[in-house]
């Protein structure tokens, strides 16, 4: 059975989830996605968020999904040089056309 736990505990724990999302938040929106994919690329896709490690990208239509599956190893390698401080292990990649 759970102790009883002083407010104070909870409000805590809440601080540094929020404090960590909004770094997460900081940290993505510093990569230079242009630099990083390659200007046709970058054009045809975007950074949504980044959880778990994982980048998530959102890509325009299935087969920049599958050009940036293609290049994947490429671009996480050059995330990994130019942002040492940022970690991302994987890049989840999705189809989300403009609206």
């Amino acid at each position: 059975m759970n102790e009883p736990q002083h407010i104070s505990n909870f409000v805590d724990k809440l601080k540094n989830k929020v404090s960590d999302k909004y770094q997460k938040e900081q940290n993505i929106n510093s990569i230079d996605w242009n630099n990083i994919a390659g200007e046709n690329l970058a054009a045809h896709s975007s950074i949504d968020a980044l959880l778990r490690n994982k980048l998530q990208i959102n890509c325009d239509s299935s087969s920049y999904l599958f050009e940036m599956n293609m290049q994947k190893d490429r671009i996480l390698l050059e995330l990994r040089r130019v942002y040492p401080n940022i970690r991302i292990d994987d890049l989840k990649l999705k189809v989300k056309p403009e609206a």
